[in-house]
């Protein structure tokens, strides 16, 4: 028992020295609090035809076949903007839907190519238009979203096209208070929600990476694409915007050990 106490300890100190050791000096890794779910992209987290879910249990299953290529941090995922993207499906846990009142955070660093239309970087919308997104507009740029279909949708469009270049975006949504779009660690606007605390969002549809159900598929690089079960402060995104140190992975997915040490993602 004594010599299992003891090489557990051993092991969280070894982690804390591989974190602080690899992780980019004066930078914090990226928020974990709330985290559900964490697509990275590296190379060591697509195995065959599945993207790993490096925090969750949320894995997918590549369409087509799009190329790990050099991310902005690490690897990132390129996709030729006609017949690749990720489908994670959707959960039997619920853990990506959120309700009427659940507030929720989704990010992603993107380098989008110019397609001729509008792309999505995330989307679990189904056809009554139900559900939430994360665009980027061919004529407005980046556009967190989220509807119940039975009202107007609770929406910011940024008002610029962003191509040939990395951005970091997160829509930031407060089921009673504002839905939110930060671009590079800025806040770009805030709206009120549509029908707070009520707009109800669950859907059956599955949550795709680079497409909608009937198209609109990512031309360019993915990167670093994070959900979270709450809204993120101001802070918090400006951190995960300078954090080139990523995540650890946990040890076990499930929680039965969550030391947060393994491979530290460095800068590009």
């Amino acid at each position: 028992m004594k010599t299992h106490v003891a090489v557990t300890l051993i092991l969280m100190i070894l982690g804390t020295l591989v974190w602080q050791t690899r992780t980019a000096p004066g930078r914090k890794p990226a928020v974990s609090e709330g985290l559900v779910s964490y697509w990275s992209f590296d190379q060591d987290t697509v195995v065959g035809k599945t993207v790993k879910d490096v925090w969750g249990t949320n894995d997918g299953e590549i369409e087509g076949d799009p190329k790990v290529v050099e991310g902005k941090v690490a690897e990132g995922m390129e996709f030729n903007g006609s017949n690749q993207s990720v489908n994670v499906g959707d959960p039997a846990d619920g853990s990506l839907d959120f309700g009427a009142r659940t507030d929720f955070t989704i990010e992603a660093w993107a380098f989008p190519r110019d397609s001729g239309s509008s792309m999505r970087i995330i989307d679990k919308k189904d056809g009554g238009d139900v559900g939430y997104m994360l665009e980027h507009n061919i004529k407005d740029g980046f556009q967190p979203y989220a509807n119940d279909g039975q009202g107007n949708p609770s929406r910011v469009l940024e008002g610029m096209t962003h191509f040939n270049q990395w951005v970091h975006v997160v829509g930031v949504f407060e089921r009673k208070g504002d839905v939110a779009l930060f671009v590079d660690g800025e806040l770009v606007r805030s709206v009120p929600s549509d029908a707070q605390g009520k707009e109800n969002i669950d859907t059956k549809s599955p949550f795709y990476i680079g497409r909608r159900p009937g198209g609109e598929r990512w031309k360019g690089i993915l990167d670093e694409i994070r959900v979270y079960n709450r809204a993120l402060r101001e802070e918090e995104i400006e951190q995960n915007f300078e954090a080139r140190g990523g995540l650890a992975h946990a040890v076990d997915r499930a929680g039965k050990l969550a030391i947060t040490w393994g491979r530290i993602k460095d800068s590009r």
